[in-house]
C-alpha cells in the first residue's frame, strides 16, 4: 500500500511597506473599540438622564436620540478605521513562502548551531537551556528554502 503523497503548504505572508500606515490603522481600529465600550458601559445612565428630564410622552424619543447619536459616533469612526484599512492594503504586498517539513526544519537546526551571542541573547530574553540555533545564519538558509 502506498502512502498519500504530502502536498506542500504555500502560506501567504503580508508585508507592510509603510510602518506609520499600519501604525494609524490600528489605533483607528482600537478607537472604535475603545469608544464603542466606553457607550455601552455609559449608555444605560445616559438613557436614565434623557428620559427622567423628558416630558412623559417622549421619554421614548429621548432614549432613541442617545441610541442614534452613539450609532452615528461608531460609524464615523468605523468609516475612519476603514479608510486607514483601505490606505494600509495600498502599502501591503503579499508574500507566499513554502512551509517546510520537521525534517527539512530539523536539518536547518543542525547546520546552524547556537553561538556564545546566541545563547547570551537567548538567556536574556528569558529562554531556558541551551539557545536553539544560530538565528541570523538560519535566518538566511531559511529565506532560500522557503
Amino acid at each position: 500500500m502506498a502512502l498519500p503523497q504530502k502536498n506542500t503548504r504555500i502560506i501567504r505572508v503580508p508585508i507592510v511597506l509603510d510602518s506609520e500606515v499600519d501604525l494609524e490603522c490600528l489605533q483607528a481600529q482600537r478607537a472604535v473599540d475603545v469608544r464603542a465600550a466606553e457607550l455601552l458601559s455609559t449608555a444605560a445612565d445616559r438613557i436614565h438622564i434623557a428620559r427622567a428630564a423628558a416630558p412623559s410622552e417622549t421619554e421614548i424619543d429621548a432614549a432613541n436620540r442617545i441610541v442614534d447619536w452613539d450609532k452615528a459616533v461608531i460609524a464615523e469612526l468605523k468609516a475612519t478605521a476603514e479608510e486607514k484599512k483601505a490606505a494600509l492594503e495600498d502599502v501591503t504586498a503579499w508574500s507566499a513562502v513554502r512551509a517546510l517539513g520537521r525534517k527539512t526544519w530539523a536539518d536547518l537546526v543542525r547546520r546552524h548551531p547556537a553561538t556564545l551571542e546566541d545563547q547570551k541573547q537567548w538567556e536574556a530574553d528569558g529562554g531556558k537551556g541551551k539557545a536553539p540555533y544560530n538565528e541570523i545564519e538560519l535566518a538566511k538558509d531559511l529565506f532560500h528554502l522557503a
